[in-house]
């Protein structure tokens, strides 16, 4: 059987407190390239439901931790593009096509996190979107993601080119944000 670092550290030192397991896990932290500024910065309360078998915040959490954050970002872009309605059922709107997410470190019952967003790698009919889980009690980045977003038209159940107004609402929460032009998009 094989443990992770934390059971082995609970394992081992059963009254470890939480900051020394941190100690541990910061020197295992994924080193991204140059962040850009985040569009959005969401915060919330980490959840006692959301604690797992192994005492730490279950790894399918994050995955909404995303979502959440996600929803934030589609409301300000709608925000700025009124005239689109993408939380409408049988309407346009951004659809997630994929999701990654690399854990850092364990994240638990209490604490509070920000968890931040920003576009890269926009296309025609779709955009990357970075994710980050920032722990306020252990003050690091527990998990880093991304999603592909493409733009679906729900009538017609194909994806579609991203309306004007979403790349332009795109670009004012992101000024730096650029299209970039593929030879296929997939």
């Amino acid at each position: 059987m094989v443990l992770s670092g934390m059971q082995l550290l609970r394992t081992n030192y059963p009254k470890a407190s939480r900051s020394f397991a941190a100690l541990l896990f910061r020197s295992v932290r994924y080193q991204s390239q140059a962040t850009p500024t985040a569009a959005i910065l969401h915060q919330e309360k980490v959840q006692w439901g959301d604690v797992d078998a192994f005492q730490h915040i279950n790894n399918c959490v994050y995955l909404r931790y995303f979502e959440n954050a996600r929803i934030v970002y589609l409301e300000k872009l709608h925000e700025q593009a009124k005239e689109l309605d993408f939380f409408s059922p049988g309407n346009v709107g951004p659809i997630m096509a994929d999701a990654y997410v690399r854990y850092q470190a364990p994240l638990y019952y209490p604490d509070t996190i920000d968890v931040s967003i920003f576009a890269q790698q926009l296309r025609e009919t779709d955009v990357r979107l970075h994710f980050e889980v920032h722990s306020q009690d252990q003050q690091l980045v527990v998990a880093r993601g991304y999603g592909r977003m493409v733009c679906y038209d729900y009538n017609a159940g194909q994806k579609i080119a991203f309306p004007t107004a979403i790349v332009e609402a795109m670009q004012q929460l992101q000024p730096d944000l650029v299209m970039e032009h593929s030879h296929a998009d997939k």
